[in-house]
């Protein structure tokens, strides 16, 4: 079973591996920007006007919820301005969700804005942080320790931040920058991938990120652009999922896996010349990742085998 989300609330389901895909009914009419299924059953949407939905029959029905009318903090020096559409008003944004067990789930978006809810969406707590910043990526490990990844515009400002008491407080990683965080993932060893201009990875929750370019030399391709791209590590393994920006003189699609959870990486090329707008790994040698072509605003989803 796999879950594709875009613009006018489109939600769509497949569920033969992608031969076959039905769009079901939402209320949310503005763009869904972010998806996330504990199983087959429970997930989340979340999008454009703070507008998030749950669902726990598979998308066959959805419990839908909006932050939009709810006072918000907005850093000094930040222009704020009121529409009478809503829909435009983009500082309220959801960029990320996630369903940690099926009672707990978390979005995450612009200027810090982050909820999250422990009893399956009856309540909402609002756990933001006052930033500049946009929240691409979210995820937690099984005691409930939350990350979040961002930053702002491609100017050097990747931000990562760590919460240990459920979003109360938070605390900032620290590494070399690059441009905005798209992603990220976290094992339960302590190891985390995050994606985005540049790839960063930590050992055991450091406080610090390295820069993985630093590690790879020149298999990592610099013309990387934008919070494209997909990540995912687990006990067993990591694997990173990078497309070839803006340019067509890139290597295409590429595939960085390592069968050691991060202590070794191996560069798979091969992949059409395409930017990697979301990315999901199956299995060590198969993911499904959505791409968009050069000068298309189409985007198709492809199956990778390596």
């Amino acid at each position: 079973t796999g879950w594709v989300v875009g613009p006018d609330g489109a939600v769509a389901r497949t569920r033969d591996g992608g031969q076959s895909w039905d769009r079901l009914e939402m209320s949310i009419t503005t763009s869904i920007e972010a998806v996330d299924f504990l199983n087959e059953n429970v997930g989340i949407v979340a999008g454009a006007s703070a507008a998030v939905a749950l669902t726990f029959d598979g998308g066959e029905s959805w419990q839908v919820h909006s932050f939009l009318d709810e006072p918000r903090e907005i850093p000094d020096g930040t222009y704020w301005l009121e529409m009478t559409d809503p829909s435009v008003l983009a500082r309220r944004n959801l960029r990320s969700a996630h369903a940690h067990d099926a009672e707990t789930f978390i979005v995450a978006g612009e200027y810090g804005l982050v909820y999250r809810t422990t009893d399956a969406g009856r309540s909402w707590a609002d756990v933001s942080f006052v930033s500049p910043q946009t929240m691409y990526g979210i995820d937690t490990t099984a005691d409930g320790t939350i990350f979040v990844a961002g930053g702002m515009g491609l100017a050097d400002n990747t931000n990562v931040l760590r919460s240990d008491d459920g979003g109360r407080t938070w605390r900032e990683l620290h590494g070399d920058l690059g441009g905005p965080a798209g992603g990220i993932s976290v094992a339960e060893t302590g190891r985390i991938v995050v994606t985005g201009t540049a790839f960063f990875f930590a050992d055991e929750f450091g406080d610090r990120l390295r820069r993985l370019p630093d590690l790879f030399g020149a298999m990592v391709w610099e013309g990387m652009i934008g919070y494209w791209g997909a990540a995912e590590i687990d006990e067993h393994g990591a694997w990173i999922l990078q497309g070839s920006g803006f340019s067509d003189d890139g290597p295409g699609v590429s595939v960085l896996s390592s069968t050691d959870a991060g202590e070794s990486w191996t560069l798979i090329e091969g992949g059409p010349i395409a930017t990697v707008r979301a990315g999901r790994v199956v299995a060590d040698g198969l993911a499904y990742v959505l791409l968009q072509q050069h000068g298309q605003w189409e985007a198709e989803i492809h199956r990778l085998d390596w």
